[in-house]
């Protein structure tokens, strides 16, 4: 994808992988226990996908649309990191001022010397989270200032600076204090203004707005906890928003990463953001390739592609993922309303997909072949042709997908959260058969699918191995 034509041919392969992508999301919910959720996918600088699935409250029903609002937890750290940047480029602070600088209560305390950029990197070694809000119980008020300050006074570090990652909300708390004070006008208003308005996000915000209560979903326990899930109270997180609080939608999210891709200067300069998404401190130095995280933002190595962003699970019962790839411009958003939701993985599975279907088809070396077992010349196959054989196909134990990806035909067993880490890749030797030829050796390369056909042309059911199964929306019907 260096050139300009060789990335255009491959965002036009993934325009045509869309339509399973949107399959096994559902298939996925599904099979997930998630009450709702939202999907959101942008590249070209073009909405690309905006999906809802579920219910907004599992008492109400209320199905789940675009609009509605998720909380987004701790993706809010990007928001305080860009609003810190975007105070350093106006010459207002610095990431080496000791806090104490900004925060006169920490003069006299050990934790006055640490640095904004400290804070920023959770290298600063203090505590995680305010300990009297009990948040993952929703029992407790969530903290204002007072109470982020004196927990830094009477609790301050857990270990010395600078030796490791150390998560901390309450870091993040005390950068949201900091640009309120050198900003002159309240972390929540100076977001607004410069972060949210700026990019024309109408379904954004720092912190719960009860003037939108109708809007916003209801988070729901863990399935582990209690059945039903039981549905969790909303909740304002007050001086908790600069590490926490925002809600958002997956489409507005998907929109505000955009601003973060190198010549778009919205909200940073290009400097800055190199700042920002550099690669920082390891969550696990023993391991390689293990995430960092930079100036609010973590980073990892996923399929061959640097991916950027965010993840988050906030305390009344809601979980999201965003990542974008720098070089592609692929950014990925789900939002889910219920604990142990796996957002990660399905974030992860998506950009699998769309990255199998960006490979070119015709590369003999290419996706999901085996070209020193099974030697073959592939093509790029039509959509017409691929239609024909595409869709979900299931018997009374297993669900198999044959998937249309960007001119080429997958086999897809829908029951992991990897789509892609063992497809199979079958080229069609005539209407009624395929022939496996990127399988892995321990499954059926080399073999064929015989596919039997109706007078219509439709699918009447497919046969391979030890299995024939029937086309999902014929079997699921109430005869064969």
């Amino acid at each position: 994808m260096s050139s300009a034509p060789d990335h255009d041919a491959a965002a036009a392969r993934m325009d045509t992988s869309l339509d399973y992508v949107r399959i096994w999301l559902r298939t996925q919910f599904d099979r997930h226990d998630i009450p709702g959720m939202q999907v959101a996918i942008r590249y070209r600088g073009m909405s690309k996908l905006s999906e809802a699935y579920g219910v907004t409250n599992l008492e109400t029903r209320e199905p789940v649309t675009p609009g509605h609002l998720f909380r987004i937890a701790s993706q809010s750290k990007t928001f305080t990191a860009v609003a810190v940047l975007q105070l350093v480029e106006r010459h207002l602070l610095r990431l080496d001022d000791s806090i104490s600088c900004h925060l006169p209560e920490l003069a006299d305390n050990p934790v006055g010397v640490v640095t904004v950029r400290d804070l920023l990197n959770h290298t600063a070694g203090l505590v995680r989270d305010v300990p009297t809000a009990v948040l993952d119980q929703v029992v407790a008020p969530t903290p204002d200032e007072s109470h982020v300050i004196q927990t830094v006074l009477e609790d301050g570090f857990v270990f010395p600076s600078n030796v490791s990652l150390k998560y901390s909300n309450v870091g993040y708390s005390l950068l949201g204090i900091i640009i309120g004070r050198v900003s002159e006008v309240g972390y929540d208003a100076y977001v607004g203004e410069n972060i949210v308005d700026v990019l024309g996000l109408k379904n954004t915000g720092p912190d719960f707005d009860p003037a939108r209560v109708s809007e916003f979903v209801h988070g729901h326990a863990g399935p582990h906890a209690r059945r039903p899930q039981a549905v969790l109270p909303l909740m304002a997180s007050r001086a908790n928003a600069p590490c926490g609080g925002f809600y958002s939608t997956a489409d507005d999210l998907t929109e505000y990463y955009s601003a973060h891709l190198m010549g778009d200067h919205r909200l940073l300069s290009d400097g800055s953001k190199r700042l920002q998404q550099h690669a920082g401190w390891s969550s696990d130095p023993a391991t390689p390739g293990a995430a960092r995280y930079g100036l609010g933002m973590a980073s990892e190595s996923f399929r061959g592609h640097t991916l950027l962003g965010h993840s988050g699970g906030h305390p009344a019962g809601q979980v999201s993922e965003t990542v974008f790839d720098p070089d592609t411009g692929v950014i990925v958003s789900i939002l889910a309303n219920g604990f142990g939701s796996p957002v990660g993985e399905l974030t992860r599975g998506v950009l699998s997909l769309l990255y199998a279907g960006a490979a070119d088809p015709t590369d003999p070396g290419g996706f999901g072949l085996m070209p020193g077992v099974l030697p073959t010349q592939p093509i790029d196959l039509g959509a017409g042709e691929l239609s024909r054989f595409a869709g979900r196909y299931v018997d009374q134990i297993d669900e198999f997908h044959l998937a249309a990806l960007g001119g080429k035909l997958l086999g897809i067993y829908p029951d992991g959260l990897d789509p892609v880490g063992a497809a199979e890749r079958y080229e069609v030797v005539s209407a009624g058969e395929l022939r496996n030829i990127g399988a892995s050796v321990f499954a059926s390369a080399g073999e064929t699918i015989t596919v039997v056909r109706n007078l219509d042309d439709s699918v009447k059911r497919i046969q391979f191995g030890r299995s024939i199964m029937w086309p999902a929306e014929r079997y699921e019907g109430p005869s064969l």
